[in-house]
């Protein structure tokens, strides 16, 4: 048995025996106990020889060094004389320390020319311990329950719960030096870090300190307190890891005294007031009416722009795991008219495009937005590429129609001195080949009701302050009471529809009313028109801080052109998103106006008049496909 053990075992021994010659001259009336609670600042020394340590490698051999941590305690006092008591501590420490070191690296550049690379090794530990203390406490002032100064001493049994270190890298001098770490420059290495493997099972101390008792009431008192603390062995199993120190703790104590006797039974209460008359419930009402229908049937060509696409996907960053808003499905769903919302759509709707047609291909190409954030930057992008591409497969688009690339800027790269443009490049462009990407004008039949429903309502007592009146979808917040008011409607009807219900409902409170109206379609009014663009409204996007028009977006407004009559006004707004400076974004904006303009007016359509300008109609920025879709012009047709 070493001596570092033997010590600790003759104090125990030396402490069990006052312990057990003061409780037999215990005074056995003083049956009350105190329990203890607090924190405070730890304060740690700090003596090693890490040379022989397995894991920590490149460390001086021997340093001293110090730091400051935390420790929370509770402790259980049992009294044994007016002088005397017995304590048993439970605590958590954690505790911190740096040990410093030096490398002087000699070097030499390709003309020979020698020189130093200097660099600081710090290994970082941190330790969390729990920690077990026996102790006597002797009044040196006063009493046990007023005790103006006391002196405890005792054991420390620290088991370790959490013991791990860092040990890092950093260049001091020159000013230009640097190390390679996976290939790449860096100031600043990690040489290793986790658990310390060689940690002792647990710590043997000493503690011996000065304690005050600061009355707050009759059982309850404040207690600063100030210890020392020597430990008689190692924290490391192979090499030295001394620990010594000091702590000021501040702890709240609490005596529990005998229970006092019972107070008397208290006198009988008196008899109960009478029950007061039960309230007037008044019943809710809630009634709903339709009382006319005025409106036409229209009928005729509609102009439309197909929702435009993001032919990509945004990743979070440094991942690879496509995020959960992106659908996966080729369900049938109906995508929503929205473009931003829409982009959640865009693997599906690309996917049905290459099943109609067959000779379609994909090329998908993986990025990253290559900086520090995203080092491992090849493989990061390739695992972009390739989840973008089993997405499609799953949809059932034979693997061989598609190709994976990876890159370490996208191919069109956003700016990454915003941080709009690094997120924007965390994506994986998807490229169609022997496929449109989208049919983006079409005109189709249309034949439709419009017009309004005259709906009366009447609300009392419904317990809230609104109706909510719905028909067909459009919503109407109305006030309580007795109320007429016209609904808008817009139905869509098929051509050979002869009849058409309308279901109304209101609901205040927890009451609901449905009324279903029918109307005869012969018997309303027709409009008949040729051709309605009065939604139409188009985007056609550009590449980042590009006004050139590419060849899809070229195809697409000569699609346009074809479909106008004679006498259209083409109205061209110019857009960019909101990364560069303002003046920068206007000349952008205004560019791609005039780009598209002249290329419409090169394809010799004298009968359509062109307006072009700059657009204030934006889509949000705070997404990356909303500034993809900003990059872009907006089309709308008026015809005459």
């Amino acid at each position: 048995m070493t001596l570092r053990f033997v010590r600790p075992i003759i104090l125990a021994a030396a402490l069990c025996a006052v312990a057990m010659t003061a409780w037999a001259q215990a005074d056995t009336t003083r049956t009350f106990t105190a329990l203890r609670f607090g924190g405070g600042l730890l304060y740690s020394l700090y003596s090693a020889d890490l040379s022989t340590s397995g894991q920590i490698v490149d460390c001086n051999a021997e340093s001293s060094t110090s730091g400051l941590g935390v420790t929370v305690d509770a402790t259980l006092e049992i009294p044994l004389s007016s002088k005397l008591a017995l304590g048993g501590g439970l605590g958590l420490t954690s505790r911190r320390a740096v040990f410093p070191a030096t490398n002087i690296y000699p070097m030499r550049d390709s003309a020979g020319n020698a020189w130093d690379l200097t660099t600081n090794v710090d290994v970082e530990t941190a330790l969390t311990y729990l920690e077990l203390q026996p102790d006597l406490r002797f009044v040196l002032a006063g009493t046990y329950e007023q005790r103006w100064l006391g002196l405890i001493g005792g054991l420390r049994l620290a088991l370790p719960l959490s013991t791990t270190y860092t040990q890092t890298e950093r260049v001091v001098s020159p000013d230009d030096g640097y190390l390679i770490v996976d290939g790449l420059r860096t100031r600043e290495r990690q040489i290793g870090n986790g658990p310390l493997t060689a940690r002792g099972s647990m710590l043997l101390g000493a503690t011996v300190g000065l304690e005050s008792l600061l009355p707050i009431s009759e059982r309850w008192a404040l207690v600063p307190r100030l210890q020392v603390d020597y430990y008689m062995n190692s924290v490391l199993s192979d090499a030295t890891l001394n620990i010594s120190g000091a702590r000021l703790i501040v702890e709240l104590r609490r005596l529990f005294l005998p229970a006092p006797p019972p107070p008397p039974p208290p006198p009988p209460p008196p008899p109960p007031p009478p029950p007061p008359p039960p309230p007037v419930v008044v019943q809710p009402v809630l009634q709903l009416d339709a009382i006319a229908f005025d409106g036409t049937v229209s009928s005729g060509k509609l102009l439309r722009a197909m929702t435009p696409i993001v032919p990509a996907v945004f990743f979070d960053s440094t991942s690879a795991t496509i995020p959960t808003d992106y659908r996966r499905q080729l369900d049938g769903s109906v995508f929503p008219d929205d473009a931003v919302m829409a982009h959640a759509w865009v693997m599906p709707r690309i996917a049905r495009t290459l099943q109609r047609n067959p000779r379609g291909r994909l090329t998908i190409i993986g990025s990253t937005s290559g900086d520090m954030s995203e080092a491992a930057a090849l493989d990061l992008a390739t695992r972009r590429a390739n989840a973008v591409r089993d997405v499609f497969v799953a949809m059932g688009i034979d693997a061989s129609r598609i190709v994976t690339r990876a890159s370490v800027l996208p191919r069109v790269a956003s700016n990454k001195d915003f941080a709009g443009g690094r997120i924007e490049n965390h994506r994986a462009d998807i490229i169609i080949d022997d496929a449109p990407l989208q049919e983006w004008v079409s005109t189709e039949a249309f034949n439709e009701l419009r017009g309004t429903l005259r709906v009366s309502t009447d609300a009392r007592s419904t317990g809230a302050e609104r109706v909510a009146v719905k028909v067909d979808g459009a919503d109407t917040v109305l006030p309580v009471g007795v109320v007429v008011t016209d609904v808008p409607v817009v139905r869509q009807l098929s051509p050979q529809q002869s009849v058409v219900t309308l279901s109304a409902q209101a609901s205040s409170g927890s009451l609901r009313r449905d009324k279903d109206t029918t109307i005869t379609v012969s018997a309303l009014p027709r409009k008949v028109r040729a051709l309605v663009a009065d939604d139409f409204s188009a985007v056609l996007r550009f590449d980042y801080n590009s006004a050139d028009l590419s060849e899809d977006v070229k195809a697409l407004l000569r699609q346009l052109v074809e479909a106008l009559p004679a006498g259209t006004q083409i109205n061209i707004q110019g857009s960019a998103d909101i990364l560069g400076s303002e003046a920068r974004n206007r000349e952008l904006s205004q560019k791609r106006a005039a780009v598209t303009e002249a290329y419409l007016r090169s394809i010799g359509h004298n009968d359509v008049s062109i307006v072009s300008g700059s657009s204030t109609d934006k889509f949000s920025d705070d997404t990356p496909q909303g500034r993809f879709l900003n990059r872009s012009i907006r089309v709308r047709v008026t015809l005459r």
